[in-house]
């Protein structure tokens, strides 16, 4: 699985919410103090390293590579998070999308909890649990594993081996059926 996220996108969507919660609290007097305008995003790179660190964490059995190196003196808005991870056989493909927008949204939602933590407990807090559900989303989504499929086709038949109509025709009541078994 490979999972590529971009930082400005991520930032954007965080730039989204902070003004709509600046906007609802206290009838959006204060937006401006709530707002994550592209102007802070330098300041919310400790909560994107944070981010990108926990879904590292939620990886972590998976991931069969290098993973990124921040360089925390320098600033990069084209920054692209990568996370490539060997899943198991019996993992669900199909499932990858939905993961790749859960980790955004937990990387979201880290950022968001961090940006408010100097702002508003109260919403820092509400953040915080939707990072956390994402994250518990993302295992649930992570340890899910198909039931192998079952090909009775290969299965071998030996001469020993009878058919349900040859057992049918021998055993006529059910004295001689628990006699034949």
């Amino acid at each position: 699985m490979k999972i590529e996220i971009s930082k400005s996108e991520i930032y954007k969507e965080v730039e989204k919410l902070s003004s709509v919660a600046g906007a609802s609290v206290a009838g959006g007097d204060n937006f401006g103090q709530f707002w994550a305008s592209e102007y802070e995003w330098k300041l919310l790179e400790a909560y994107w390293l944070e981010g990108c660190t926990s879904v590292e964490q939620l990886f972590m059995r998976y991931i069969r590579n290098q993973t990124a190196e921040f360089d925390l003196a320098t600033y990069d808005d084209d920054e692209v998070f990568t996370i490539l991870a060997e899943m198991p056989d019996g993992f669900n493909d199909f499932l990858t999308g939905s993961i790749t927008n859960a980790v955004k949204m937990l990387l979201v939602y880290n950022i968001l909890t961090g940006w408010f933590s100097t702002k508003s407990a109260e919403l820092s807090e509400l953040y915080r649990k939707d990072a956390q559900g994402y994250a518990e989303d993302i295992k649930k989504k992570l340890l899910y594993r198909m039931e192998p499929p079952q090909n009775r086709a290969n299965d071998a038949i030996t001469s020993d081996d009878i058919t349900f109509a040859q057992y049918e025709k021998c055993c006529c009541n059910a004295a001689q059926k628990r006699d034949y078994e």
